[in-house]
C-alpha cells in the first residue's frame, strides 16, 4: 500500500469511528437514507450545506446487503467557510461534531447523481469481498463516498471506496468504485527499467517478499511493470475455482517483441481459499482482453510458483488448474475469425508512469478482427462523443489486428485522465453504393470503453 493510500485509510478511520450499537437484531439504514435525514439537519445549520462525505461507521461496519448501523455525513458552508459531520444512526436522532477532523478529500460538493450504498456494496461483495468476509469473521467494513484519488494527485472524481479489515490477521484490501465500475487498486507495484537477457530478474515487496520472476531470452524492453492483486478472484466462469491472485504486467513498449521465461508467486491462503485440489496441477492463464487462454507451465508447491517457457506477451495473469475449468478459455486454430470483434483494449486502465522516459505517455492495445478485408475506421471519443483522434482508416487485410493509442489527441497533445471510447467501423469497400442493402451494406460497428489515468 502506498503512503497516500495509509493516509487515507487513516483517515476515514478516524472520521468514521463512532459509538457502537447494542448487537441484536435491528433496523439499518443505506447511504442514501442516511443524507435523506442528515440533510434537513445540515439546513438549519446554514441554508448553503453542501454534502461533501458519506462514511459508514467501523464497528460493526457495513454488512453485506450495503446497509449499515450509521452513517457520516459531511457538509461544507462556503458562507461560513467550516465543515460539520453529521451522523444518521438507524435508531436515535441525528447528532453532529462541530468541530470536524481535517483531511477531507475534497470539499467539493457529491450533488445528487450517486449509486446507492446498496448497489456499490453488492459490487464489492461480488469482486471479493464475500471471499474475504469468509476467509476472515473478524472482517470489518469501512465504506466512504467522497471525491478524490489519493494515488493520483490531482485527479479529482466521485467514488466510492471500501475498505475491508482484519483486526486480528491485520489484513486488509481496498476497492474503489467509479461510475459503476468497480476497479481494485493493486497492493503492490513493481517496476523495471531496461531489463538485462538471461539473467532472473524477481519482482519483490517493500518487505523483500517475491511476486514474480522474469528471464528474457530475446528482445529489448525500456520497463517492464508488475501489479499484483493478491486475495482477489479472476473473472471466472463455470465453478469458479482459481487462486486468490492474479497479475497485471505491462511491457514497454506495448508492441515490443520477446521472449521470457515467467515465474508467478502466490500465497498458499489464496490457494487453499481456491477449494483446488491438485496443487502441483497448477496452470498458468493469459487474458489479453479477449478472454483466458490456457498457457501451460509447470507447479513448485514447495515454493509456491508455476513457472511457463516460450512466453511472448504479457497482459494479465491468473493462476488455476485446468481440470476445475475455472475460466473461460478461448481457443485459436490459427484459422480466419469467423466473425468482426472488437475486443477490451489492455492494460485497462492504462496509466502514464513517472520514473522513467520511456513512459512519459501511456500506452494501450486496442485488438480487433475481421473474417474478410474490408474498409476499417478505429476512432476515440470523449464521453462528450467528441472525437479525439482517428487510429485507423483505410483497407485492412482479413484476420486479428492491434493498434495502439499512446493517450494523445489528432494534434499529438496528451489528453486528461478519463473515460474514452473507442470504436471501430468495418465494411466492404462498396458499403456506400445506394444500390447495395441489408448488413454488408450497413457493416460492422462496434464500441468499447477504456480508463485512463495519469
Amino acid at each position: 500500500m502506498t503512503h497516500q493510500n495509509f493516509r487515507f485509510v487513516t483517515w476515514l478511520f478516524a472520521l468514521c469511528i463512532i459509538p457502537n450499537i447494542a448487537t441484536g437484531q435491528r433496523p439499518t439504514l443505506t447511504a442514501l437514507e442516511a443524507v435523506t435525514r442528515t440533510d434537513p439537519v445540515a439546513k438549519q445549520w446554514t441554508a448553503d450545506a453542501k454534502l461533501i462525505f458519506v462514511g459508514t461507521a467501523i464497528e460493526p461496519g457495513m454488512y453485506a446487503n450495503g446497509k449499515a448501523d450509521a452513517w457520516a455525513c459531511g457538509y461544507y458552508s462556503a458562507a461560513k467557510d467550516s465543515a460539520r459531520n453529521y451522523y444518521a444512526a438507524s435508531i436515535g436522532p441525528v447528532s453532529y461534531e462541530p468541530t470536524p477532523p481535517t483531511g477531507y478529500p475534497s470539499l467539493q460538493p457529491v450533488g445528487a447523481n450517486w449509486r446507492d450504498s446498496d448497489a456499490a456494496g453488492q459490487s464489492a461483495e461480488r469482486r471479493g469481498g464475500a471471499r474475504f468476509r469468509a476467509a476472515h469473521p473478524d472482517a470489518i467494513v469501512a465504506a466512504a463516498l467522497s471525491y478524490g484519488v489519493p494515488w493520483l494527485k490531482g485527479e479529482w472524481e466521485l467514488r466510492w471506496w471500501f475498505v475491508y479489515a482484519s483486526p486480528k490477521d491485520s489484513t486488509l484490501i481496498m476497492f474503489e468504485l467509479s461510475a459503476g465500475t468497480l476497479v481494485p487498486p493493486p497492493q503492490w507495484i513493481v517496476t523495471t527499467y531496461q531489463p538485462p537477457l538471461g539473467q532472473d530478474i524477481p519482482f519483490t515487496t517493500e518487505s523483500g517478499a517475491r511476486l514474480a520472476v522474469l528471464n528474457f531470452s530475446s528482445g529489448k524492453l525500456d520497463s517492464v511493470r508488475l501489479e499484483v492483486f493478491p486475495e482477489l478472484l479472476p473473472d471466472t466462469a463455470g465453478t469458479n475455482k482459481a487462486v486468490l491472485r492474479y497479475f497485471n504486467i505491462i511491457p514497454y513498449p506495448a508492441n515490443a517483441s520477446f521472449e521470457a521465461t515467467l515465474t508467478l508467486h502466490y500465497a498458499q491462503q489464496e490457494f487453499n481459499l481456491s477449494d483446488i485440489r491438485d496443487e502441483a496441477g497448477l496452470k498458468l492463464y493469459r487474458n489479453a482482453g479477449d478472454g483466458w487462454k490456457l498457457v501451460g507451465g509447470t507447479a513448485d508447491p514447495e515454493r509456491n510458483v508455476v513457472t511457463a517457457t516460450g512466453i511472448t506477451k504479457l497482459s494479465t495473469w491468473a493462476i488455476a488448474h485446468p481440470n476445475d475449468q475455472p475460466l473461460k478459455v478461448e481457443e485459436s486454430d490459427g484459422s480466419l475469425p469467423a466473425d468482426f470483434e472488437l475486443a477490451q483494449n489492455y492494460p485497462n486502465p492504462f496509466l502514464s508512469g513517472t520514473k522513467s522516459r520511456s513512459t512519459k505517455n501511456p500506452e494501450t492495445v486496442i485488438e480487433f478482427q475481421l473474417p474478410k478485408a474490408s474498409e476499417v475506421e478505429i476512432s476515440i471519443f470523449n464521453l462528450q462523443g467528441q472525437k479525439v483522434t482517428t487510429l485507423v482508416r483505410g483497407h485492412q487485410t482479413a484476420g486479428a489486428h492491434k493498434i495502439i493509442w499512446n493517450g494523445t489527441d489528432e494534434s499529438g497533445r496528451r489528453v486528461v485522465s478519463g473515460v474514452y471510447l473507442y470504436q471501430l467501423k468495418a465494411g466492404d469497400p462498396s458499403a456506400s453504393s445506394p444500390n447495395k442493402s441489408g448488413p454488408a451494406r450497413q457493416g460492422f460497428v462496434a464500441a468499447r470503453k477504456m480508463l485512463l489515468l495519469r
